[in-house]
């Protein structure tokens, strides 16, 4: 008597989840409607189709777009097919490296801004929140704009340069690619046009070399919250 087997239902959907043009398709995909539903939203309520300038007004709908639009998709596409978490860089592999590596990034870029005085807080958001809405917002907010916004990036690093089958390097096309595109999309969703783009850009394809040379995301993602500026507005906010 010949036993067939049943094919396994769940593994056959990890399996599709882990092909890398699907996953980097459907998170940019994912990106994009939830950007077109922002300004969607803030047209409709009389703000134009901006983002991030005017949402600063709706606080709550800013951060749910940012938290749903950057990280939903990879989590639950990882979640579903059973990722290996060290493969974005939570991991103890590299972390001494990682942070020392950041740390000495985060410092330049601090010389920088203090060499061409730009080395100071940002505007304060144009809203307020009592207390503890205020405080976890902040909360939330760093969590979203700072290590929430280093994993997207990374997770489409890691998943672009499998597409492109470019792996073992520390600059790769894969890597390349994401960081443009991430970079070009703060035209759209920020203030500061080219240059401001252009900044984000350099500042990532930085935190993505040491990611890749170190395979530990842990010293970019802290790296990242520290130099953000939006997140230093919102903080701004348990003093208001």
């Amino acid at each position: 008597m010949i036993f067939i087997s049943k094919p396994d239902t769940a593994l056959e959907k990890r399996s599709v989840l882990r092909n890398p043009a699907l996953r980097v398709t459907a998170v940019w995909g994912w990106k994009g409607i939830c950007m077109l539903a922002s300004m969607g939203i803030s047209s409709a309520l009389g703000f134009g189709f901006a983002i991030s300038r005017e949402l600063h007004t709706l606080p709550w709908l800013m951060l749910a777009s940012e938290a749903i639009g950057v990280g939903l998709a990879p989590l639950l596409i990882s979640f579903a097919s059973r990722d290996e978490w060290s493969e974005y860089g939570f991991t103890k592999k590299g972390l001494l490296k990682s942070l020392a590596y950041s740390a000495v990034f985060f410092a330049f870029m601090v010389f920088l801004g203090l060499a061409f005085g730009q080395a100071r807080l940002p505007s304060p958001p144009r809203f307020t929140l009592d207390f503890p809405l205020n405080l976890l917002f902040v909360i939330l907010a760093t969590a979203a704009w700072g290590p929430l916004e280093v994993f997207f990036v990374i997770w489409l690093i890691v998943n672009t340069q499998r597409l492109f089958k470019s792996t073992d390097s520390m600059f790769t096309s894969g890597m390349l690619l994401t960081i443009v595109v991430f970079g070009a999309l703060h035209l759209v969703t920020a203030t500061g046009g080219m240059v401001n783009a252009a900044s984000v850009a350099f500042m990532f394809l930085v935190l993505g070399l040491i990611f890749n040379d170190t395979k530990n995301s842990v010293g970019p993602m802290i790296a990242w919250t520290l130099m953000n500026r939006q997140v230093w507005s919102f903080w701004q906010l348990l003093l208001m």
